[in-house]
C-alpha cells in the first residue's frame, strides 16, 4: 500500500505493528508520496532524484548503501529513510520521513536506529545528515543519538543545519541495539 497525502492512518495506536524492512523497488510509489508530503530541503535544488530509481541508488549488490519503510500491516509504507555511503568510511543519512498522521510515534526513532545499526555493521565510522531548521522534533531525535552540530547553512531561503556522528565513539551498547 502507499500512504496518502490526505489519508488518515486506521489504527493510530497500532504503532507495535509497524515493521521496518528493507525497501524493494516496488515501495518507490510510497517513497515519492513521502517526498512530496515533505520535501525538506535536504540540498540545494533537491528533485528527490535518488527516489526515481530506488535499487540503482540505494538497493544495489555489494550492500554500501539501504533504504528503509516502515510499514504497516492495514495502512502501509508509513516513514522512510536512505543510508547512501559517501567513502571507504563515511555515509550520509537521507529522506527521514514519517507521515504527518503518524509523526510522535517513536517510527522515527526505528527507522533511525535501524539506519544507524547497518552503517555500525559495514564499519562506516561517520554518518551526516542534513535537516532543515524548522523540523525541531528531527533535531531533538537526531539530537538524542547523539549527532553533533556541524554547521547551519541557508539553502534556497531555508535553514539547514548539518549534523555528523562519529560512530567510534558511540558505546557499544547503543551501536549494537534493535
Amino acid at each position: 500500500m502507499t500512504p496518502m497525502a490526505d489519508q488518515k492512518p486506521n489504527h493510530p495506536s497500532a504503532d507495535d505493528e509497524i515493521i521496518v524492512r528493507p525497501a524493494t523497488p516496488a515501495d518507490r510509489p510510497a517513497a515519492w508520496s513521502l517526498f512530496e508530503i515533505d520535501p525538506g530541503s535536504e540540498e540545494v535544488d533537491d528533485a528527490g532524484d535518488d527516489l526515481t530509481d530506488l535499487k540503482r541508488v540505494y538497493l544495489r549488490e555489494g550492500g554500501e548503501s539501504c533504504f528503509w519503510v516502515a510499514d504497516h500491516p492495514e495502512t502501509g509504507i508509513v516513514g522512510m529513510v536512505g543510508i547512501q555511503r559517501r567513502g571507504d568510511h563515511e555515509a550520509i543519512m537521507r529522506r527521514l520521513r514519517v507521515h504527518p498522521e503518524w509523526r510522535h510515534r517513536g517510527i522515527g526513532h526505528k527507522l533511525v536506529e535501524r539506519a544507524l545499526r547497518f552503517c555500525s555493521d559495514r564499519g562506516y565510522i561517520k554518518v551526516i545528515l542534513h535537516a532543515e531548521g524548522n523540523h525541531k522534533p528531527a533535531i531533538r531525535l537526531f539530537e538524542e543519538f547523539g549527532f553533533q552540530l556541524n554547521r547551519t547553512k541557508v539553502v534556497d531561503g531555508h535553514e539547514v543545519i548539518d549534523f555528523y556522528m562519529d560512530l567510534y565513539r558511540r558505546p557499544q551498547s547503543e551501536s549494537n541495539e534493535g
